[in-house]
């Protein structure tokens, strides 16, 4: 059947093709639409979101002569100072991970030594909760960890 509508022609289905035709449709938008869901899953997963503070190996190495961990035996009160304590956090999922303890470890000594402290004391590392907000940035898991940032007195100085 057609209709003539001005100059254009438009062919109209017989009505029990209709159904048959909508339905198609219906299919087609469901598979993309779970196509599209599909590759922003993988997506997700490939790339790490969240925190991108990474230190590379070398970096690190020099913050951990920089800023050593000292523990409780190696303290005295009058060879240090406590500056105050630190924490970090960063995200560690994605196929590839994230920068896992030692580089969570890294930041942390970063951190206190931007404070001007020259060693750390009581670190602690674990899993940590992710809020609603993060994981919707795409990120579901994470590592933190925490000490306390020291200003070491080197033991030649206490003859003054």
């Amino acid at each position: 059947m057609e209709l003539r509508f001005g100059r254009a022609i438009a062919y109209q289905f017989p009505r029990e093709d209709r159904p048959q035709q909508c339905w198609l449709n219906l299919m087609m938008r469901i598979i993309a639409a779970m196509v599209f869901a599909g590759a922003l899953l993988v997506a997700g997963c490939m790339v790490p979101i969240g925190n991108a503070a990474q230190i590379d190996q070398a970096a690190a190495a020099h913050l951990a002569k920089d800023v050593p961990l000292y523990e409780s035996p190696q303290l005295t009160s009058s060879n240090h100072i406590k500056l105050g304590s630190l924490s970090v956090s960063e995200c560690d999922n994605g196929v590839f991970g994230g920068p896992g303890r030692e580089g969570v470890v890294a930041i942390l000594r970063q951190r206190a030594k931007s404070i001007g402290a020259n060693g750390i004391t009581d670190l602690s590392c674990g899993h940590a909760a992710t809020d609603e907000r993060s994981m919707l940035g795409g990120c579901y898991s994470a590592m933190a960890c925490s000490a306390t940032a020291l200003k070491v007195v080197p033991p030649d100085s206490n003859a003054n």
